[in-house]
């Protein structure tokens, strides 16, 4: 029998008001770029960039284009549509850890703000981020610019500010069912462990691991008319530092799940790892409402 299983991830006490789901091999038509210039003195900038995807020895890039009026001026916002047809980059491949912008000059330049939207071939659209700028990111050629605070380029992982506040989020195991009285019984090990630490955050842990088991669960009837049975905590997973995670489970006696999408936990986020007969055929899923 083919059995499904869906891990879904998602903060507390946020409201989603829409999922995008995407398979893993779907692939980026582009990014709505929107980042706003710091107000203050020599932030402002007349260089080009670039925008940049790379995962391990992977890298494909893209220049911003001009815009009709004057770019990157002292507290001006300025929206990007950054086409990546055909460059062969993937939804899965995408993460603060593997987009980098790249300065093309030796005029420094320092962003306050940046929100970054993926948009999939198949039409879905994932925020990455949205998120306030470190201000010792300086972006320049130059590195002895701003007391050498200046690099070519920054990851969005490496230049994303968040408040120092650990997370917290409750992890679910769904498993679809025959009918109403498909009763079920097994144990899952829900864990996970940080890849990237937000920039700015100290506080919370960097690993967790907990067990879950339900005994004789009815399934429950979920929109669309299937019976599910979702396995979740009784608490939600408290205390994690705000970064990029990789999740996985454990069906005891069964099989093992893990993803490397990972999920910034200091955002609302929702993600779906979906697992046939055994083997992972990894699909997630981000929406921000």
């Amino acid at each position: 029998m083919n059995t499904e299983y869906n891990l879904i991830v998602g903060l507390l006490l946020i409201s989603l008001s829409s999922t995008a789901i995407f398979s893993a091999e779907e692939g980026v038509r582009g990014f709505r770029i929107v980042q706003t210039t710091a107000n203050v003195q020599y932030a402002d900038t007349d260089d080009g960039f670039t925008f940049v995807v790379r995962n391990g020895n992977f890298e494909r890039s893209r220049r911003f284009g001009d815009l009709p009026s004057d770019e990157r001026e002292r507290g001006q916002t300025d929206t990007y549509n950054i086409d990546f047809s055909g460059a062969g980059v993937l939804m899965s491949q995408v993460s603060r850890q593997s987009l980098l912008i790249r300065s093309r000059g030796h005029n420094s330049w320092l962003p306050s703000h940046i929100k970054i939207t993926a948009l999939g071939a198949n039409g879905t659209s994932t925020l990455i981020m949205d998120d306030a700028w470190n201000s010792n990111c300086w972006f320049s050629e130059d590195h002895g610019d701003n007391g050498g605070l200046a690099r070519t380029e920054w990851t969005m992982a490496q230049g994303a500010t968040v408040t120092d506040t650990a997370s917290s989020f409750r992890p679910t195991l769904r498993f679809n069912k025959a009918n109403s009285g498909d009763r079920t019984t097994i144990t899952v090990t829900f864990s996970g462990s940080l890849l990237t630490a937000a920039t700015g955050a100290s506080s919370g842990n960097s690993n967790f691991s907990v067990d879950v088991s339900v005994v004789n669960k009815l399934p429950s009837l979920v929109p669309g008319g299937s019976w599910v049975c979702d396995v979740t905590p009784a608490l939600p997973i408290r205390n994690l530092k705000p970064g990029e995670w990789r999740l996985n489970y454990l069906v005891q006696g069964v099989f093992t799940g893990q993803c490397d999408k990972t999920l910034p936990l200091n955002r609302s986020a929702l993600g779906r790892v979906n697992f046939r007969n055994g083997v992972a055929g990894c699909r997630t899923g981000t929406s921000f409402p």
